[in-house]
């Protein structure tokens, strides 16, 4: 029995698209979200978007969006957004958009890798950060050897490791949660789509491909 550490609850929907006759599938939230009130408005026309989690905290229908990910990019146009760009990764979206020399906003949680800043940073322009919700985590301690864990977020990985210290494989939803893990000393494998599906389809093709 293939035994995997999935570190956001998956609705049982979704796994049951997946044979896992095989697998013994453990979920447990190992963070939590909750939205927030930035402490200021929007400054600049240019707005990067890195997570479903920041979508509805401001009207951006009249903004340059630009996101990362498929799923962020839907949420994003259900409200209306015309998304101009979506990226694979939080990096390439930020080398990407600094290349204009225009000012951004940037809306981003609370816990997150500072890359998009970084990169701003590095090249001298501007960027505003406004922090739209807060990550908790929500540590727990497990005994059992796991042969992968599915990480969702950067800040699952943290999460995880407040309360353990193995690093069996870690399959991993985007270039900065992988970069996240390989800190901490994770062999990984990364999913090809930055959704929860890809994540677990990539799992069950691993092990049994």
């Amino acid at each position: 029995m293939i035994r995997l550490l999935v570190t956001r609850v998956i609705p049982k929907t979704l796994l049951e698209r997946f044979s896992l006759d095989y697998f013994q599938v453990t979920e447990y939230d190992f963070v939590s979200i909750a939205h927030c009130e930035p402490n200021e408005t929007l400054q600049h026309h240019k707005v990067l978007v890195s997570s479903q989690n920041a979508v509805g905290s401001f009207d951006l229908s009249r903004n340059d969006v630009w996101c990362v990910g498929s799923k962020t990019r839907e949420a994003l146009e259900k409200t209306g957004v015309v998304v101009l760009k979506s990226f694979p990764s939080a990096s390439e979206m930020a080398r990407e958009a600094v290349k204009s020399g225009e000012p951004a906003t940037y809306l981003c949680g609370s816990i997150r890798m500072p890359v998009v800043e970084d990169v701003y940073r590095s090249n001298q322009v501007e960027l505003q950060v406004l922090v739209v919700y807060q990550t908790t985590t929500t540590p727990r301690e497990f005994d059992t050897n796991w042969d992968a864990v599915l990480f969702f977020s950067p800040s699952g990985v943290q999460s995880f490791h407040e309360r353990n210290d193995q690093t069996p494989l870690a399959i991993c939803i985007g270039e900065t949660t992988a970069d996240c893990a390989q800190t901490y000393g994770h062999p990984i494998v990364l999913s090809r789509y930055k959704t929860k599906e890809a994540v677990v389809q990539t799992a069950v093709d691993y092990f049994t491909l």
